[in-house]
C-alpha cells in the first residue's frame, strides 16, 4: 500500500543528509528579498569577537561554519579560512573537506548513487578516512548514511553511534541519529536520543524533531506550550524556525485551531527548507488548507511535486519524482513502495516496475512493500523465476500482522499460478477477513482484485471473478476521494472480463 501519497499524518520528520551534502538541508531564501539579519540568525558577531580574543582553532571553526551557513563570502571570512588552513594538522577530515573540497563530490551524483559498485567505493573511501581521522564525528555519520542505503543496519548503528558519542551535542548529528533509528523502526529510542542532548527545548531544530516524531508515533503528547515559546522567543532571530512552526501549525489544523495554525503555517514559509514545503502541500491535499510562500518565492521539493501529481491523478509524472525522491532519500523505504503502487494499481505496467526495481535491487530486497509489489508485477508478466527464494526473503521482512497478510494475498496469487488453486482461495479468504475486521477499505478491495484476476483464467470462474470485482468496487468507493486509483482500476478489470465474457 502507498505510505507517502496518503499519510495521514505526514510530519516533519527529519531529513538526513550526508555532511558533504549538507546544502539539501539548508533553509532557503526569497531570492529577490534577501532576509535581512541573516548573520545575525548565526550569531556571527558573537563568535567573532569570541575568536579575535581566543584565536583558537575550535572558535575559528565555530565562526568559519556560521558564515558558511550564512553564505557570506565577506572579507570576515576570507580571514579565518585563511587562519584555518594555516592549523590545517589540527582540523578534523570534514573541516578540511569543506575548505578545500577535494571530496566534497566523493558522491557524483547530484543528490545520491543508486549505483551498488559506486556505493561500495563510497564506503571504502569514507572507511580509509576514519581510519585516518577517528574522531572525525561527521565522517562516521556518513558512513553510516551509506550502509543504511544497503540495508546494513548492524554496520549503519555502530557507525552512527560513534559518531553520536563523538559529538552527542552537535545537532546535525543527533537529527541524523533519530532519523535512522526511525528507519530502523525505533522511534522511541530516537526520542531518547533527542532528549539526552538536553537541548531540545532551546534548540527549534531538535524540538521541531521530538515535535513531529511524537505527534507521528502518538509517542506521549508534543510539548505544543513549549515550542510555541521557543518560535514565539526566537520570532525573527533564526532560520532554523521553519519546520518547527510548520509541525505546530499542522497540530493546530488537526485540532481545528485553524486561526492558531495561521500564524505559524505563515512563518514557516520565511525561510522554508525542502521539508517544509513538502508538509505545506500535504497540507493543501490532506487538511485542504493552502499556505502561500513568502514573495513568491518559488522553491523545489521533490516529494511535494509527487504528492501534486498524485493529486492531480498524473501518474506518470508522480512515479519519475518518487524514483526523484527515493534518489533523495535513498535509506527510505516510502519513495519506492509508492512508486510499485502506483505503476501496478494505477497504471497497470508490471513490466515497467520490474525494470526499474532492477535497478534498485539492492533497495528493493531490502524494502518489505517494495519486494512485495515486485513479487506481484513478476507474477502478472508470468515471469520464469525462483519464487521460493523470494518468498522466503518477504518472510525474512516480514515486521508485523499487516504484512504477514500482505504476503499471504500474494502467496495466494501465486498458488493460483501453479494450479493450487484450492490453497490459494483459501489465503484470500482468510486475508479477506483480516482487512474486513480492521475496516481496511483499500487493501480489501486490492485483494479481491487480484483475487478475481488470479481466478479469471477459465470461462467457469469469469462469472465469479465479475462477483468479487463488484465486491471490490463496493469498498473501493468507501476511499473513492483519497485513493481514486483503486476505484478505476476496479472499473478496468470489470471491462476486461465482460469484454472477455462476450466474445
Amino acid at each position: 500500500m502507498a505510505e507517502l501519497l496518503n499519510n495521514s499524518n505526514r510530519q516533519l520528520i527529519p531529513r538526513w543528509h550526508t555532511s558533504r551534502k549538507l546544502e539539501l538541508l539548508a533553509p532557503k531564501y526569497n531570492p529577490l528579498e534577501q532576509l535581512k539579519g541573516n548573520l545575525d540568525d548565526y550569531h556571527v558577531q558573537e563568535k567573532l569577537n569570541i575568536w579575535r580574543d581566543t584565536k583558537s582553532v575550535s572558535d575559528g571553526i565555530e565562526l568559519f561554519t556560521a558564515l558558511e551557513l550564512a553564505n557570506d563570502n565577506s572579507d570576515m571570512y576570507k580571514e579565518v579560512k585563511g587562519f584555518l588552513l594555516s592549523e590545517k594538522p589540527k582540523l578534523p577530515r570534514a573541516v578540511i573537506e569543506t575548505l578545500e573540497p577535494r571530496l566534497r563530490k566523493i558522491d557524483t551524483s547530484e543528490t545520491y548513487t543508486s549505483e551498488k559498485h559506486r556505493l561500495f567505493s563510497i564506503i571504502n573511501t569514507l572507511k580509509s578516512h576514519v581510519r585516518e581521522f577517528p574522531y572525525d564525528s561527521l565522517t562516521w555519520c556518513d558512513l553510516a548514511f551509506y550502509y543504511s542505503i544497503l540495508g546494513e543496519k548492524e554496520k549503519a548503528s555502530k557507525a552512527m553511534t560513534i559518531s553520536y558519542h563523538l559529538s552527542n551535542s552537535h545537532p546535525t548529528i543527533t537529527r541524523a541519529f533519530a532519523r535512522m533509528l526511525i528507519h530502523l523502526d525505533d522511534p522511541e529510542q530516537a526520542l531518547s536520543v533527542i532528549k539526552q542532548t538536553g537541548m531540545s527545548n532551546s534548540n527549534p531544530e531538535l524540538m521541531s524533531a521530538e515535535v513531529a516524531i511524537r505527534s507521528t508515533f502518538d509517542l506521549g503528547k508534543p510539548n505544543i506550550s513549549q515550542a510555541k515559546k521557543l518560535v514565539d522567543r526566537l520570532n525573527g532571530k533564526s532560520n532554523f524556525l521553519s519546520e518547527l512552526s510548520a509541525s505546530i501549525g499542522t497540530i493546530e489544523l488537526q485540532h481545528g485551531s485553524v486561526k492558531r495554525a495561521r500564524s505559524y503555517l505563515n512563518y514557516s514559509t520565511v525561510s522554508p527548507t525542502e521539508n517544509t514545503i513538502a508538509q505545506l502541500k500535504w497540507i493543501s491535499q490532506k487538511l485542504d488548507y493552502k499556505t502561500e510562500l513568502s514573495n513568491g518565492l518559488i522553491l523545489k521539493s521533490i516529494e511535494a511535486e509527487a504528492i501534486a501529481h498524485y493529486q492531480n491523478q498524473n501518474y506518470a509524472g508522480c512515479r519519475v519524482a518518487l524514483l526523484e525522491l527515493h534518489d533523495f532519500q535513498p535509506f527510505s523505504k516510502m519513495a519506492l513502495a509508492d512508486f510499485g503502487y502506483i505503476s501496478l494499481v494505477a497504471m497497470d505496467e508490471p513490466g515497467y516496475l520490474i525494470d526499474k526495481y532492477n535497478y534498485y535491487e539492492h533497495a528493493v530486497r531490502n524494502n518489505f512493500l517494495a519486494l512485495n509489489n515486485y513479487v506481484v508485477a513478476l507474477l502478472e508478466e508470468k515471469a520464469s523465476v525462483n519464487f521460493d527464494d523470494l518468498f522466503s526473503r518477504l518472510k525474512y521482512l516480514v515486521e508485523n500482522e499487516h504484512d504477514q497478510a500482505v504476503m499471504n494475498a500474494t502467496l495466494g496469487m501465486y498458488l493460483y499460478g501453479v494450479d493450487k488453486e484450492e490453497l490459494g482461495e483459501t489465503l484470500y479468504k482468510k486475508t479477506a477477513q483480516y482487512f474486513r475486521a480492521r475496516r481496511d477499505n483499500t487493501s480489501l478491495a486490492l485483494l479481491l482484485i487480484h483475487h478475481a484476476i488470479s481466478m479469471s483464467g477459465t470461462d467457469e470462474n469469469k462469472e465469479k471473478a465479475i462477483e468479487l470485482l463488484k465486491q471490490a468496487k463496493y469498498f473501493a468507493e468507501k476511499e473513492k476521494k483519497s485513493r481514486p486509483e483503486v476505484l478505476d482500476k476496479v472499473g478496468r478489470e470489470i471491462k476486461k472480463l465482460e469484454k472477455t465474457t462476450i466474445n
